[in-house]
């Protein structure tokens, strides 16, 4: 993960995170895990994870880890994030075949999206499934106490071996149920929204940020 905190401007307060968040977690989401019963979570248990992710997600490089694990196309993100309707979308695409446009440029062209708003959007698209991203589905199932690091580690290596999705191996060879695997998903799907709402609302503040997150994050690798 991205330190930022050298910088005296990094930290601020991620209000919609933390409300998002709060939605998501106490609203009982969290998949069952080993002493947690089925159905619905532990409301104690939900009101600790989620104050442990929001207390490492008031900083924009970290909110930038995290939103690096959604997928799809540009225009799923923004409908994925409600900055635009399914209606604009679908007028976006259209308008696209016909001028050949990215459909980026063509959506700042309109005014439906900022530049800095498709800075972040890029930013997010080029470094997708990093490796360290918190909300990788074996980190959050990890981090909900489905599975434990070391079983997370085996699992990762036959993954590799096997060229599965790592929930095929979890269920295949770890004990993990099909519907722990389906819950781990639909939370990273929320949490990973979550990231993407915040970074796009703070687009302006964000972006320079983001983008120092990802040259840090080019100059490691």
């Amino acid at each position: 993960m991205i330190d930022h905190n050298n910088s005296p401007d990094s930290r601020f307060p991620c209000t919609e995170l933390r409300h998002l968040l709060h939605d998501v977690i106490v609203n009982n989401e969290i998949p069952p895990g080993p002493g947690r019963d089925a159905g619905k979570g532990n409301v104690a248990d939900a009101s600790a994870f989620e104050q442990a992710l929001t207390e490492s997600w008031t900083d924009v490089g970290a909110v930038f880890d995290a939103a690096v694990e959604t997928s799809g196309p540009l225009g799923e993100l923004l409908l994925q994030a409600n900055r635009i309707t399914r209606a604009q979308r679908d007028f976006s695409l259209n308008e696209q075949k016909k001028t050949g446009e990215r459909l980026g440029e063509l959506l700042v062209r309109l005014g439906w999206l900022s530049h800095a708003e498709l800075n972040v959007l890029l930013a997010i698209q080029q470094h997708r499934g990093r490796a360290d991203s918190p909300l990788r589905l074996g980190n959050i199932l990890a981090a909900i106490g489905v599975i434990s690091h070391q079983t997370l580690a085996d699992a990762l290596i036959q993954q590799q071996v096997t060229r599965k999705q790592l929930g095929e191996v979890l269920v295949e060879l770890y004990n993990v149920s099909p519907s722990q695997v389906t819950n781990g998903l639909r939370l990273q799907q929320k949490l990973t929204t979550a990231a993407l709402t915040t970074l796009l609302s703070l687009a302006g503040t964000a972006a320079p940020m983001v983008a120092s997150a990802a040259d840090r994050t080019n100059s490691v690798q």
